[in-house]
């Protein structure tokens, strides 16, 4: 955790019955007016931007003697003395203040956003279209960044940098302009979006981008969705060939049982 330093000025106009009102806060904390139904969500916000200004070595507010405030000293009681005050800011959502944030952090550290998103279709019986989407996004632009495409066959397609990039992924399939949030995707029938891990992204990405065949040989799960999808399987490790996902073996397996795959010769 980064610390402060005495470089950190003081800064003199500060209201100290008022601090939150003060342009170096209230615009982070996303609050119009402060009232008494909206007491907890308010302290919590006022506490976590404090906190995470302080994490990146910033002081937003001191104390007369120079002293950081510190989000031990944004009480219950200090919320309730704000009542009534109107702070000229917009008004944000919880979600849109946790992004706010997030974007802080961003800015200062230069480390980019980066969030896995999974969209799991209901229709994966659909042999030529992905029924789950594994995304690498960049939040800061809401753009995707890399993704892992899933096929009920075993085959795991890669595309990166969205549709003007490279690939073995079907553009059709890709949102390369904007990611929607989950909500957002959620309300999209036939389809559900959740939070995904890196080390899931990962190991999905390193095994796409093999060149290895990737045809499940075997399944040693009984749950037959999620083990297609992430767990549970053994697959060929046999190299790709270079018009196929698949091993030259599983490529004439593949044309037999499933003809709508290829392109008929």
């Amino acid at each position: 955790m980064a610390t402060t330093d005495d470089r950190v000025p003081f800064i003199p106009d500060v209201d100290p019955k008022y601090p939150l009102l003060h342009i170096s806060v209230a615009p982070h904390i996303g609050v119009y007016r402060y009232m008494e139904k909206d007491a907890e969500e308010n302290l919590r916000r006022a506490k976590k931007v404090i906190q995470t200004y302080l994490d990146l070595g910033i002081a937003l507010l001191t104390k007369n003697g120079g002293e950081p405030i510190t989000a031990n000293d944004i009480t219950a009681e200090l919320i309730a003395k704000h009542e009534g005050c109107v702070t000229g800011e917009v008004q944000r959502g919880t979600e849109a203040f946790e992004e706010h944030l997030l974007n802080i952090i961003s800015n200062h550290t230069g480390v980019p956003r980066v969030s896995y998103l999974r969209i799991v279709r209901e229709d994966f019986h659909r042999l030529n279209k992905p029924y789950i989407i594994v995304q690498e996004v960049d939040d800061r632009h809401s753009t995707e960044m890399r993704r892992v495409e899933i096929y009920a066959d075993g085959r795991r397609l890669w595309r990166r940098d969205g549709e003007c990039g490279e690939g073995t992924a079907d553009e059709e399939f890709t949102e390369s302009e904007y990611v929607w949030g989950l909500s957002i995707l959620n309300q999209r029938p036939g389809q559900r979006a959740e939070r995904a891990t890196a080390e899931e992204f990962k190991r999905l990405w390193e095994e796409a981008t093999s060149g290895c065949c990737g045809w499940i040989t075997e399944l040693t799960s009984p749950e037959v969705t999620r083990a297609l999808a992430l767990d549970g399987v053994l697959r060929c490790e046999d190299a790709q060939t270079d018009d196929s996902a698949f091993c030259a073996e599983h490529r004439e397996m593949a044309r037999r049982i499933f003809p709508v795959l290829f392109a008929a010769s």
